[in-house]
């Protein structure tokens, strides 16, 4: 099973609880842990992930704006691709 964990450093310990389920889940999981701001949705879709996990704080029940707009290029990228 591959799963991605995706955060942001808008949230001080996204980063550290990421990888911190990362070494949790790897010994059962391929998991990888990438920033939001850095990896492009296209890198994680030719991985094919069976499951995204995102690392953020929810406001209202809506991720902030960095998580959103990756969301939404991901969304219109797996689209392209027929993912």
């Amino acid at each position: 099973m591959n799963i991605w964990i995706i955060y942001t450093k808008s949230f001080g310990f996204a980063k550290l609880i990421s990888e911190i389920f990362e070494t949790y889940l790897e010994n059962d999981f391929n998991v990888s842990v990438a920033n939001a701001e850095i990896i492009e949705p296209a890198l994680i879709i030719d991985e094919i992930p069976d499951f995204l996990v995102f690392g953020e704080l929810f406001k209202e029940s809506s991720p902030n704006v960095e998580i959103q707009t990756w969301i939404n290029k991901f969304l219109q990228i797996s689209k392209l691709s027929n993912f």
